[in-house]
């Protein structure tokens, strides 16, 4: 029932945030990250990259200008669309003076972005293994299911991780050595980060405590952690993905971009009570702003045509700066998605000792 109950109210939160006035500067944001995003994609297709850029650079400046006058308790949500209108006339020559400073913020936002979308994610993986859990526990044989929950789930883990471990590591030495050995230590973290999280789950079961949705959480996250070092991947041996992979692969990770922010924005609406109360400095509104803005930054610095730089004078060291940054920041956010996952685990088995308590109090009831 609470399940069900906490989808009802997600996607009431999406469907008001379309529906309702208010909302509407919201709505326009998100659409136009999604359209931007697609046709990032599609004038790539066709060798026009900057298209895209064009369509983004103003969504950036407009949405980190909002999100500075919602800091100092502006009332977006009070202002009407010639309001919008006027402040997205004076957000661009604004950025455009500030744009040493707009820099730095994508600097901070990139990793944030991985860094909101992950412990998202994390969260709802949580929830959805403690949920597929929950529901085995009152059955008859729970303690053969659920053990067959763990087991089937590590086990296909760390198969998947060793197997795209391995083959990755081939393909990096061929073309490009030199970021080899740190993408290669993710997935090696990766594993041995399962594999504390496993040795804890084993002390816990000996008090009879046993987190049987762990084996759900990390085949996720081991899906999501190959999702990224494929997008890393493709940044670092500069491979165009639109004509190197299958139109299939190519829109699938398109969809699931789109999947993750429409994920991330649900999950920031179904709880904007709770953050406000929790969060003292800033409101929910700020940062649904600041996902916006994190995830458009994401997007332009990696699909930025750095090749036309050429055209202007002693470019070469710039253009290198620019692929070594972008870079350094993928190797960094892969390296940041590691630690969330131990924390995330260790902050779920954590949750997951007072969750149990509760379980058994019902199977108590459900047995007398």
């Amino acid at each position: 029932m609470k399940t069900s109950y906490k989808i009802i109210m997600v996607l009431q939160k999406l469907r008001e945030l379309f529906t309702l006035k208010e909302n509407r500067i919201f709505v326009v944001l998100l659409l136009w990250l999604i359209g931007g995003y697609i046709a990032l994609n599609i004038f790539d297709l066709i060798g026009l990259p900057i298209v895209g850029i064009v369509i983004y650079f103003p969504l950036l400046s407009f949405t980190i200008f909002l999100l500075v006058l919602n800091l100092f308790k502006f009332k977006l949500r009070e202002k009407t669309t010639k309001q919008l209108v006027l402040m997205f006339i004076i957000s661009i020559p604004v950025m455009l003076i500030l744009f040493y400073i707009l820099i730095v913020l994508f600097i901070f936002s990139i990793i944030s972005y991985i860094a909101f979308t992950s412990i998202f994610l994390l969260y709802n993986c949580y929830n959805l293994g403690t949920k597929i859990d929950e529901k085995l526990y009152y059955k008859k044989g729970a303690w053969l299911m659920r053990g067959l929950e763990f087991m089937v789930g590590f086990f296909i883990s760390a198969i998947i991780l060793l197997i795209t471990g391995s083959i990755l590591k081939e393909l990096l030495l061929l073309y490009a050595p030199d970021a080899e050995p740190v993408l290669s230590s993710v997935f090696v973290m990766l594993l041995v980060t399962i594999g504390f999280l496993t040795f804890i789950n084993i002390i816990c079961l000996l008090s009879k405590r046993f987190n049987a949705w762990l084996g759900l959480f990390f085949l996720f996250i081991s899906f999501y952690a190959i999702y990224l070092v494929l997008k890393v991947f493709i940044q670092v041996i500069g491979i165009d993905i639109s004509t190197s992979f299958d139109p299939i692969t190519y829109i699938a990770m398109m969809l699931f971009d789109i999947f993750l922010i429409v994920l991330s924005v649900s999950t920031i609406l179904s709880r904007t009570e709770v953050l406000d109360k929790k969060l003292k400095l800033i409101s929910a509104d700020s940062l649904l702003l600041w996902l916006i803005f994190s995830k458009g930054t994401w997007e332009f610095i990696n699909n930025f045509p750095v090749n036309l730089l050429i055209y202007i004078p002693n470019s070469e060291s710039l253009i290198n700066q620019i692929k070594e940054f972008s870079l350094m920041t993928n190797l960094l956010v892969m390296l940041l998605f590691v630690w969330l996952v131990l924390i995330g685990g260790v902050i779920g088995i954590l949750k997951y000792f007072k969750r149990k308590k509760k379980m058994k109090l019902v199977k108590q009831d459900m047995n007398t």
